[in-house]
């Protein structure tokens, strides 16, 4: 009964916080070094077998995006990714590559974690809402993300890993596309 209510009040505080979301509000980002300062923080939070990674390109990656939006973004697939790896191995890890898609110009970030993966069957949901695969879930985390990420003109994508686990991919708007 009590995780049955933890549940429901973390569904009623996912539909007020979409219920009350604000406008974005995009700034200009160094994504390098907000990566490494995100990184820093969560870190802290982390249990001690928890492993947050980090693989940055060389040079500048810049978007206009809302900090406090790719913030709850990030959190959410980085609390998910290390969730999953531990179900798989002990140790939680979670890499972020941060790098320019060489096709399109722009920049992305991919949150990549080495735990089950997504079934085949079950990929085309994952960003619905209420869709989830366990119990404790709200199934509006994903679907948050998402919504998050393309009020700031970014989009979130899902690929599984070749080797195993998931990939999640945040392709970021070029900063002279944003207002």
């Amino acid at each position: 009964i009590q995780d049955q209510s933890r549940r429901m009040n973390l569904i009623i505080e996912n539909i007020l916080q979409l219920s009350r979301r604000r406008q974005a509000e995009p700034q200009l980002l160094d994504l390098k070094y907000w990566l490494h300062r995100f990184a820093s923080e969560f870190r802290q939070s982390a249990r001690a077998n928890q492993q947050l990674h980090i693989q940055a390109e060389g040079g500048s990656l810049q978007t206009r995006m809302d900090p406090h939006q790719l913030t709850q973004v990030l959190s959410n697939l980085v609390q998910n990714g290390l969730r999953y790896s531990a179900q798989k191995n002990r140790n939680g890890q979670v890499w972020m590559k941060l790098f320019r898609d060489t096709e399109s110009d722009l920049p992305v970030l991919e949150v990549l974690d080495d735990g089950p993966g997504v079934p085949a069957e079950q990929e085309q949901h994952i960003f619905e809402p209420f869709y989830t695969t366990e119990n404790k879930g709200t199934g509006l985390g994903l679907y948050i993300s998402r919504e998050l990420c393309e009020s700031n003109q970014a989009r979130l994508d899902y690929k599984p890993r070749e080797e195993g686990g998931s990939c999640f991919r945040i392709t970021f708007a070029h900063p002279r596309r944003l207002s």
